[in-house]
């Protein structure tokens, strides 16, 4: 995995955008190193909902209780 960090600084609530590929395999330790909590929402469009899936079963796998949400492809489902 080679990430990229972006910072969005917004003072006390600033946080970062980690940026990586294929990094399915990782993305349940990166996950539970930062996340206090133990349920996580996926949220996807039907074009990407292939890549979503592992990433789920990396997060069931690791005691998060995940839920998956895939919305319709398109530029409307953006806003």
């Amino acid at each position: 995995m080679n990430p990229h960090t972006l910072r969005v600084n917004l003072a006390e609530r600033g946080y970062d955008i980690v940026v990586c590929a294929d990094a399915h395999a990782q993305i349940a330790t990166f996950a539970r190193e930062r996340a206090k909590g133990k349920t996580a929402l996926i949220v996807t469009d039907e074009n990407a909902r292939v890549h979503a899936v592992p990433i789920q079963q990396s997060l069931d796998a690791a005691g998060f209780r995940t839920a998956l949400v895939v919305r319709p492809a398109g530029e409307g489902q953006k806003s």
